[in-house]
């Protein structure tokens, strides 16, 4: 224990020196200094002509995204990483070119244009979330739409595909399948109380009622019209709304 001090010491004096010699330490304090000071420049003034969000693409070029101004606009690259000197942005805010002065109207503070050229220096790092190549569509005026979007699940036309042969509905059919690949078998049909239970806590998060539980095994003898009246109960209870707000809400 005596000794327990000095290795205090130690590691103190040694985890400066490892952390500052990481290189995804100084990655993520350039991605730091762009969020924190570059960013709310691009936002104040260049965002409006230059990002997918406003639907602007002044120029060819966008500025939401590291891959926007990498490859840059119609005219050339607009950011040379470690060259601000050259940076076509550079040129553009001092208002060196009459043709290419941005913002248009007025120029940016000197201590705005200071920060962008030390983020050049740096390497012109980009966003924590890039948001990929610059290619996508405009339909008509106002839509626009990434080109890998086009290529989601969501967006795929639906086909018929025909369930696996088998006892019960469709569903199951499709489930034993996936279970019978997998080597699993499937778990036995659940009783009358352990139905409603499930159902209701997926449905509303809360437990059945004593009474909703004792209506429901009484009408054993047609379960399938017990279970379409719970299950419509319970999708029209102001709890089931309320259940899956709150999770909505857990998610925004």
């Amino acid at each position: 224990m005596r000794y327990f001090p000095s290795i205090l010491v130690l590691v103190a004096l040694l985890l400066p020196q490892i952390t500052l010699g990481s290189p995804d330490s100084a990655g993520a304090r350039d991605v730091e200094f762009f969020e924190s000071k570059i960013r709310p420049i691009l936002v104040q003034n260049c965002y409006e002509c230059h990002s997918e969000e406003a639907n602007e693409q002044k120029g060819g070029l966008l500025l939401d995204r590291r891959s926007g101004w990498m490859e840059g606009g119609d005219t050339d690259k607009a950011v040379i990483p470690g060259n601000p000197g050259e940076s076509l942005m550079i040129l553009a805010v001092r208002h060196a070119d009459e043709d290419m002065k941005m913002p248009p109207k007025s120029m940016l503070q000197e201590a705005e244009i200071l920060l962008l050229e030390e983020w050049i220096l740096r390497g012109a790092p980009g966003p924590k979330d890039d948001m990929g190549e610059t290619a996508f569509s405009q339909l008509g005026d106002q839509d626009v739409i990434f080109e890998k979007a086009r290529e989601h699940w969501a967006f795929q036309p639906v086909d018929a595909v025909d369930p696996p042969n088998g006892a019960g509905t469709e569903i199951d059919r499709f489930v034993r399948a996936q279970l019978n690949e997998q080597g699993l078998t499937p778990s036995p049909p659940a009783d009358d109380r352990t139905l409603i239970r499930r159902l209701t806590y997926d449905l509303t998060g809360l437990p059945p009622t004593p009474e909703a539980v004792t209506k429901f095994t009484a009408a054993a003898d047609d379960r399938e019209k017990a279970l379409e009246t719970v299950i419509d109960a319970l999708l029209d209870s102001p709890a089931f709304g309320e259940h899956f707000g709150r999770l909505w809400l857990d998610v925004a």
